[in-house]
């Protein structure tokens, strides 16, 4: 009776935390990408904007292939550099505003 009491992980909340993470890679992919096109439409490459926010041309490297998260502290940082909103960044707009 008392072994019935036993909690154990079910496999949908290990399947949900799975999902958790690809949802936030994805979401990463998607910001990395969107810095990439930013960057493009700024006409400053990865060398220019190393310079203008002191981080290195690696770990912006990093940030648009989504492969580090990216803190809002650096986001920010970012962001003044490129002349864009945070929003522009996070994905956060319905509408695309790179393509305006």
């Amino acid at each position: 009776f008392g072994s019935d009491l036993v909690r154990t992980e079910t496999p949908g909340r290990r399947g949900r935390a799975a999902v958790l993470r690809e949802n936030y890679a994805a979401k990463q992919q998607r910001i990395g990408e969107r810095l990439t096109r930013v960057m493009a439409k700024a006409n400053i490459g990865r060398r220019e904007l190393a310079a203008l926010t002191g981080y290195s041309e690696a770990q912006i490297l990093r940030w648009e292939s989504g492969r580090a998260v990216l803190y809002p502290a650096e986001l920010i940082k970012l962001c003044h550099a490129l002349d864009v909103m945070p929003e522009t960044l996070l994905c956060w707009s319905s509408k695309d505003q790179l393509h305006r």
